[in-house]
């Protein structure tokens, strides 16, 4: 007896050859599910299924009280961006302006914000977020008006360690560190590794906000160039620490952004192992790693780390909420004390509430299953960015297919200026990443990452529409 799952898969397979037969044009409005259940004799919710899956696949495109209708085939080319050789000399971090017009163009209602890669509320667990809030301050009244002082709360520190060692990381609650988000993990796991004027290795293109971290600890930059095909080029990077004193190495192992890939198991091991011989720490920034558009969970560079060298961060902030802004560090050559201090020096201490409701959340069965939804709905949301794409922009256009993650990085055609651009879609509404924001020296003029975890809507395919007329 076939499952359910092949049912709907094989229906699935059918209607696509029915549309790529000309027998369901584009624009053509699809079977309504009943009348689809009856021609077929399968149950509706067999059909139901059949439609997400060609949905997912950027094939049908669902609007309410208008059924399903075939969406264009899109000659999509998944590929990586175009090599670019690094300078050969660490380069001190310069203020960049652009950023915080965009994130405060972010919060913008009237603005279509592909910028900031932050999900749409409407796919983050509010519900059960809420359940969890009442649940804490019905039992924790007295406790929310308190602090956490560093290094947090007990209750917290043991259901993520609990998580961490489920993709084998293995430590102790007494070994992690609650923070105010990742970005203020990897601030000082920066600290506990570096001193201003040190050189750090970064990949190319890397995420602008932690370049901003660089500038303001007054580090130095070098470049190691990186490709959406298998991530940051080993060579390169052990050509840069023989030539430099590379102190530590930052990376996004896991769905990486902007290029949204994930290292292969080798390849991490393979790092460890480089900064074991040429003598650097590793500060990972796994905030992405929930969030595979497919398979099980992949594993930090943390889960190979025997020699302590390895500063662990992550945070709740792209499954959970952004707005509670808990994060969490899990030091490396026993810094903890160290970091303790740091934490309560820069801080004083993390939110009682939000540790208290990710606490709740975290310890319901449900979680996993609702990470698994997520990341399908972001894999829907991609696909549909990625055929609206490969229909408007212009021709010679490339863009990543990302392995999890919710982010997209589109190369243009090299005349492209998409720091020019970038004005004109802000006063039509319209925000962006642009590529130079991604690299120390302004590379990637003729790139830009787009945030794919948008709630999908005519207004949303008309914004897409409109940055590609920029570009033409």
């Amino acid at each position: 007896m076939l499952l359910v799952s092949t049912l709907y898969e094989s229906l699935a397979d059918a209607l696509e050859a029915l549309i790529d037969g000309g027998v369901y044009a584009a624009g053509s409005r699809m079977p309504s599910i009943r009348a689809l259940s009856k021609q077929r004799n399968l149950s509706v919710t067999t059909c139901v299924n059949a439609y997400h899956e060609l949905e997912r696949r950027g094939r049908l495109e669902s609007k309410p009280r208008a059924g399903f209708n075939v969406l264009a085939r899109s000659p999509l080319s998944f590929v990586q961006p175009s090599t670019i050789s690094v300078r050969n000399r660490p380069t001190p971090i310069n203020t960049q302006q652009r950023i915080r017009r965009m994130l405060e163009a972010a919060g913008d209602p009237r603005v279509v914000n592909f910028g900031a890669a932050n999900p749409h509320p409407s796919f983050l667990p509010g519900v059960s977020l809420e359940r969890s809030y009442r649940q804490v301050l019905r039992s924790q009244r007295h406790r929310c008006l308190g602090q956490e002082f560093p290094p947090g709360a007990i209750e917290l520190r043991t259901v993520i360690t609990r998580r961490l060692a489920a993709f084998q990381v293995y430590t102790s609650p007494d070994e992690l560190l609650i923070t105010n988000g990742c970005q203020e993990a990897v601030t000082i796991a920066l600290k506990l590794t570096t001193c201003p004027g040190d050189v750090v290795a970064i990949e190319s293109p890397t995420y602008y906000g932690l370049l901003e971290v660089l500038r303001a600890l007054g580090l130095r930059a070098i470049e190691i160039p990186a490709n959406s095909e298998d991530g940051i080029s080993i060579e390169a990077l052990r050509l840069a620490a023989t030539e430099w004193k590379v102190v530590a190495l930052i990376i996004i192992a896991n769905h990486s952004n902007p290029l949204g890939v994930t290292l292969s198991d080798r390849k991490k091991q393979s790092i460890l192992a480089l900064a074991e011989e040429l003598d650097f720490s590793i500060v990972e920034d796994d905030v992405y790693g929930d969030l595979p558009i497919a398979g099980h969970r992949p594993r930090p560079l943390k889960a190979w780390d025997h020699n302590q060298r390895v500063y662990y961060c992550a945070s709740a902030t792209k499954t959970v909420s952004p707005g509670l802004r808990i994060g969490w560090l899990l030091p490396g050559r026993g810094d903890m004390q160290k970091a303790i201090h740091l934490q309560y020096v820069s801080t004083v201490s993390v939110q009682s509430v939000g540790q208290f409701v990710l606490t709740e959340y975290l310890a319901r069965s449900h979680v996993d299953r609702q990470r698994r939804l997520m990341a399908k709905e972001f894999d829907l949301c991609r696909i549909r960015m990625l055929n609206e794409i490969a229909n408007t922009f212009p021709k010679g256009t490339q863009v990543t297919n990302p392995q999890g993650g919710f982010v997209i990085w589109v190369e243009l055609p090299h005349d492209a200026d998409t720091v020019e651009t970038m004005a004109r879609a802000l006063q039509d509404g319209i925000a962006f990443a642009p590529g130079t924001l991604f690299s120390v020296n302004k590379r990637f003029k003729n790139c830009l990452r787009l945030n794919a975890a948008m709630k999908w809507s005519d207004r949303t395919r008309n914004a897409l529409g409109q940055l590609s007329e920029y570009f033409r």
